[in-house]
């Protein structure tokens, strides 16, 4: 994906939709919340549907944006896997955002990534049906089509999307269109094209554990000796 040309993209159609993307993404926010983030996964989702129909060239208005909101609880199991194992990994960044200065860098370029790829897996699930581990793969796919490009991408517009957290709860929802705008964008342009994961050897996996291992127990350590 072109960053620049996108980035553009996105600020045009939210320029042109804001109306509708606003009070949507009100309304998706505040029943999430409302039903304390059991039923989030839907109405996120169903948020992000719409974001792919605007993308699709379909014509967009507040009616439409509210049946998509409010029509995917069928889905709601698969979600709500997603929504609780999007909750563990961000838990446990968390921790490992005690680590001095190391730590606090992790977490700034971990959780708007996080937040990206949450919203690509829920996207498959709620376009696609699929449950959540087919889920998890496709947003895995669409990352790894140009894993640098893609996480640059995803890094930039998680973090204009969760910019707006800085100045209490109206701004985010102000801004938080724009991330889910970019990942409805990815999905879009690469969900299917990407290509097939590749085969990782159990040598990579077992480095990777130990490291994340090594980091999560120095967080830990880090919170609960107090410095």
């Amino acid at each position: 994906m072109d960053i620049t040309q996108s980035l553009s993209r996105i600020i045009k159609t939210y320029q042109n939709y804001f109306g509708t993307l606003f009070v949507s993404t009100l309304i998706a926010c505040a029943f999430s919340f409302l039903s304390c983030g059991f039923f989030a996964g839907p109405f996120l989702g169903g948020l992000l549907l719409y974001n792919l129909r605007l993308w699709q060239g379909r014509e967009g208005n507040l009616a439409a944006a509210t049946k998509e909101v409010f029509g995917h609880f069928d889905l709601a199991f698969p979600c709500l896997l997603l929504f609780l194992f999007t909750g563990l990994l961000w838990s446990v960044a968390s921790l490992i955002g005690h680590i001095p200065f190391l730590g606090s860098l992790f977490v700034f370029l971990f959780h708007p990534l996080l937040f990206f790829f949450f919203c690509l897996a829920l996207l498959f699930i709620i376009d696609k049906g699929y449950t959540l581990i087919p889920a998890l793969t496709g947003a895995s796919r669409i990352f790894l089509t140009n894993a640098p490009n893609i996480a640059l991408y995803g890094l930039i517009t998680g973090l204009l999307g969760l910019s707006g957290a800085l100045f209490l709860i109206l701004p985010i929802i102000l801004t938080i269109p724009l991330t889910f705008l970019a990942a409805s964008l990815a999905y879009y342009e690469l969900s299917a094209t990407a290509s097939a994961l590749p085969r990782i050897d159990r040598h990579s996996m077992l480095i990777v554990s130990i490291c994340i291992t090594v980091l999560i127990l120095a967080g830990l350590i880090f919170k609960y000796s107090g410095r």
